[in-house]
């Protein structure tokens, strides 16, 4: 909360100098983490209506610094500052109507703000408001609508907007599905580090759509994802190391070593996805573990494994992981069955990806 609130303080405008002073002063109070000295200095000029100490005094109260954490005073002062037009607190008034924090959820709410937001320029709302219209999971699925906020926001330089629009493109969602066009947005995101945009720019040179087929590319954009902690592109890794491809000799050695067929690696990044909860992951792990593939053979943990990707699968790969556990399970012990139905049900998903 402290890096978030950080940046909105460095993002937002001050027009009194006179006011600036003072603000500058609770600023320097909350850089030194002297919460109570911010919220002080700030709430007189809050009442006196400046915007910059509304929104320092909504970010004080939803973390909880300087004074009991209260998502009604933060609703309150962030209110007051998007009345006034801070373009952050308006978004951040969407994000609380939309997830019902400290107000009723009121998702028509929520898009108002966002619009009102994204209209004037913020990025990170251009690129929820692309989200909740494609999604249709709040609102009304709308391609069209997604695609004009989401344009927006891309033409603005707003990383996760380009991946997004570049995404429809991808697949054809409301637009015409384009693979050149759909690898330049995507490769804008990827860019700016998008961890999303690197991973499905990765899967194109990987497969050659919109991009001449290149591995040691899609090597290259799946390890910044995963590194990033994006299981999916942890499991896209692990599995093009699993099989290896044929890396030119004009790349690095690096490179053509992560290329090279590579099991102890495909496993390690197997593990990491798995342990988010990537249920193609888990069912290639529980393999790797039955066949001794980069890890110790071990029937206790391949079944293991096999039983979470069959709680976490779908379609295909459930069925798959259902096969490998009808096989493992008649080469096991009872005690074995019972250690990896034991830590199968006390599984939990530690999603380590950003947002």
């Amino acid at each position: 909360m402290k890096s978030l609130l950080t940046t909105f303080l460095i993002c937002i405008f001050v027009s009194s100098a006179s006011l600036a002073t003072e603000f500058d002063s609770g600023r320097e109070a909350f850089d030194e983490e002297d919460y109570s000295k911010a919220l002080n200095i700030w709430t007189p000029l809050a009442k006196q209506g400046d915007p910059n100490a509304q929104a320092g005094l909504g970010y004080l109260y939803a973390a909880g610094f300087g004074a009991p954490q209260s998502f009604t005073e933060a609703l309150k002062w962030f209110r007051k500052a998007a009345e006034q037009g801070d373009l952050t607190s308006m978004r951040y008034l969407g994000n609380m109507y939309q997830k019902g924090i400290g107000v009723a959820q009121d998702f028509v709410e929520a898009i108002k703000w966002y619009k009102k937001a994204g209209e004037i320029g913020d990025g990170e709302s251009l690129s929820v408001l692309g989200d909740a219209y494609s999604g249709g999971q709040w609102v009304p699925r709308d391609y069209a609508e997604a695609a004009k906020w989401l344009r927006l926001g891309a033409e603005q330089g707003n990383a996760s907007s380009q991946f997004k629009l570049g995404r429809m493109y991808y697949h054809g969602w409301g637009v015409k599905q384009d693979f050149a066009l759909a690898a330049d947005w995507i490769t804008k995101g990827a860019d700016q580090g998008d961890m999303h945009a690197q991973n499905l720019l990765g899967t194109m040179y990987d497969s050659g759509k919109g991009v001449d087929q290149d591995y040691a590319k899609a090597i290259e954009l799946y390890q910044k994802s995963a590194e990033q902690g994006y299981a999916a592109a942890q499991y896209n890794l692990g599995n093009l190391l699993s099989f290896g491809r044929e890396i030119p000799e004009n790349y690095d050695m690096a490179v053509k070593w992560a290329g090279e067929q590579n099991y102890t690696e495909a496993a390690r990044w197997f593990q990491k996805a798995a342990e988010q909860g990537n249920a193609s992951a888990q069912l290639n792990l529980g393999g790797m573990y039955a066949k001794g593939r980069g890890v110790p053979r071990d029937h206790t943990l391949a079944y293991m494994w096999t039983l979470i990707a069959t709680a976490y699968a779908k379609d295909a790969v459930k069925t798959k992981a259902e096969q490998n556990r009808d096989i493992l399970v008649k080469h096991m012990t009872s005690q074995q069955i019972a250690e990896a139905q034991a830590g199968a049900l006390s599984f939990r998903p530690q999603v380590t990806q950003g947002p």
